[in-house]
């Protein structure tokens, strides 16, 4: 029935079937690897930059606040897809790509504390 639904999707806004269940991947990994240098950084003492994921952090702890962080992306990704709005998802998986390029080099200059920020006075 699900396979069904995305194919009446992709006939509808003209996408490619191949090209849905990749951008929903892409997604998900963007999405995860957010996760795993958020929770590195989180041990390393850092902390949350969402005020809302903080929040839960505080109450629940990293691992079920990057859990729940997960579910709701999901889910997001999945809603996008069954509506047709792979493009806007596209879009959404290069701007999390930026945050993830941004942990790392953050992590980058935990772990080489003698380097200096370029962009960090």
């Amino acid at each position: 029935m699900q396979a069904s639904v995305i194919q009446s999707v992709d006939r509808s806004n003209n996408i490619a079937s191949s090209r849905v269940p990749a951008v929903l991947m892409v997604w998900l990994g963007v999405n995860a690897m957010d996760a795993a240098l958020t929770l590195l950084l989180i041990g390393l003492g850092g902390i949350e930059g969402n005020p809302m994921l903080s929040y839960l952090q505080g109450e629940m702890g990293a691992v079920w606040m990057l859990s729940i962080k997960l579910a709701i992306s999901a889910a997001v990704g999945l809603a996008l897809v069954l509506r047709g709005r792979a493009p806007m998802l596209t879009l959404a998986s290069k701007l999390m790509g930026l945050v993830v390029v941004y942990n790392a080099v953050v992590a980058f200059y935990y772990f080489a504390p003698t380097a200096t920020m370029p962009f960090v006075s």
